[in-house]
């Protein structure tokens, strides 16, 4: 026979077993209510078409300029006897698509100010459908931490500086392979 403890000692179990059950249920119902993520938006939606060309300008004359061939290689335009970092270009067309939205500035801005008229650097994106994007990029933020941007006639907006000072970058610094340095000898 079993005694009257072992009894109290199931009955104990069960409930707890029961108590976890509906613990864990009550879980994944909270978790089903919760509001997803709002979708993150870039300056350049490329709508999956390929990027087949670049060029980045400031109001000073300098510009870089990227094109991909037929053959899939890219080439710098105006550097074709210089061999060109790959790489360094694909990651340039990486960072272009994912300029990140920080926010959309729902103020009328002075351009000026905000170094978009004229901007501090013009990009252009040829996609392979022959559309092209302008986007105009302006002046850090105050908070340094993200730049203006602009595109026709859509809002002013704030994207993420991650990406964009790799952009400004290209104009001083061509994606050119440099040979190395023989160390100095003694």
């Amino acid at each position: 026979m079993i005694r009257k403890s072992t009894w109290i000692l199931l009955a104990i179990f069960i409930l707890m077993v029961a108590g976890v059950f509906l613990w864990q249920k009550s879980q994944d119902s909270q978790s089903e209510e919760e509001t997803p993520n709002e979708a993150v938006e870039f300056l350049i939606d490329t709508k999956g078409i390929l990027v087949v060309g670049l060029r980045i300008s400031s109001p000073d004359g300098h510009s870089m300029e990227v094109r991909k061939k037929a053959d899939g290689m890219w080439e710098l335009i105006g550097s074709e006897d210089k061999q060109i970092d790959l790489g360094r270009i694909e990651s340039i067309i990486s960072s272009v698509e994912e300029l990140r939205l920080v926010t959309k500035l729902n103020t009328e801005l002075d351009k000026k100010i905000i170094g978009l008229d004229p901007p501090r650097s013009n990009l252009e994106v040829e996609l392979e459908n022959q559309d092209l994007i302008v986007a105009l990029i302006g002046e850090e933020t105050p908070t340094q931490g993200s730049y203006y941007a602009f595109i026709d006639s859509d809002p002013v907006v704030v994207v993420s500086s991650y990406g964009v000072e790799n952009l400004i970058k290209l104009l001083n610094d061509p994606p050119i392979l440099r040979p190395p340095t023989a160390p100095p000898t003694q």
